[in-house]
């Protein structure tokens, strides 16, 4: 009679003696906002088949999703990998490895809590509001991003040019911590393209879609002008 599954014992199959092969570590490297790859060595390989699945670490995914096809675990490879995509940024991840494809019943199962978290990552774009126009000046008002990419938005970038000029010109370029800014000191009656860009501890958003707007064009103030002196008298 063939013997029992015990993953603590060494089984006797057809007078063939193998080792039940054991997890001896789980491990996840290479993680991004939304990828990584875990990792499994496995003692006492004997071209053991190793599933894995995973899950967010909270209630409202509390349902394990397969990992994909299986890998098998050899005397020369040990270490099989599985690569993880399409991770939500800045969340636990619970893993669970299995010699059996079918979870959680059979086999050698074990879970690793909160094995990895995936980063953070870079805002999404602001959303412009309105630009209004001043005397060799504007004023922009604009949108938080509606993602801040796991990571609160620091401040923003507000960039401007003209014509066919380059963005990301630091004379070209000013900084503010609230969602609108006053640029100064810009040519009267010139029309400057404007964007806006979020920043937090993982860099630069993209930039908010470009707008346009007309400078005004006021002329100022007469100066330096002086009475002559001249008298109804004197000009007679």
């Amino acid at each position: 009679m063939e013997a029992a599954f015990d993953r603590n014992s060494t089984i006797s199959v057809k007078s063939e003696t193998f080792s039940t092969p054991g997890i001896s570590t789980v491990a996840a490297s290479s993680i991004t906002h939304n990828s990584a790859t875990v990792s499994v060595t496995v003692s006492n390989p004997n071209d053991t088949p190793i599933f894995l699945q995973y899950k967010q670490d909270s209630e409202a995914d509390s349902e394990y999703r397969s990992a994909g096809a299986s890998k098998t675990a050899t005397a020369s490879t040990p270490t099989v990998e599985f690569p993880l995509a399409s991770l939500y940024r800045f969340t636990d991840y619970d893993v669970q490895v299995s010699f059996e494809s079918a979870f959680p019943a059979g086999g050698y199962t074990e879970d690793k809590d909160k094995l990895f978290k995936a980063l953070s990552t870079v805002p999404n774009k602001p959303e412009m509001l309105a630009l209004t126009a001043g005397n060799g000046q504007f004023a922009a008002n604009w949108n938080a991003p509606d993602d801040d990419g796991g990571s609160a938005v620091t401040g923003y970038k507000i960039q401007w040019k003209s014509g066919s000029d380059d963005y990301n010109v630091t004379d070209r370029q000013q900084t503010s911590t609230t969602t609108s800014a006053t640029v100064t000191g810009l040519a009267k009656g010139t029309y400057y393209d404007v964007q806006v860009i979020a920043v937090n501890t993982n860099g630069d958003s993209g930039p908010s879609d470009e707008e346009e707007i007309g400078l005004l064009d006021v002329p100022n103030d007469p100066t330096g002008l002086a009475s002559s002196g001249a008298t109804a008298a004197n000009l007679s």
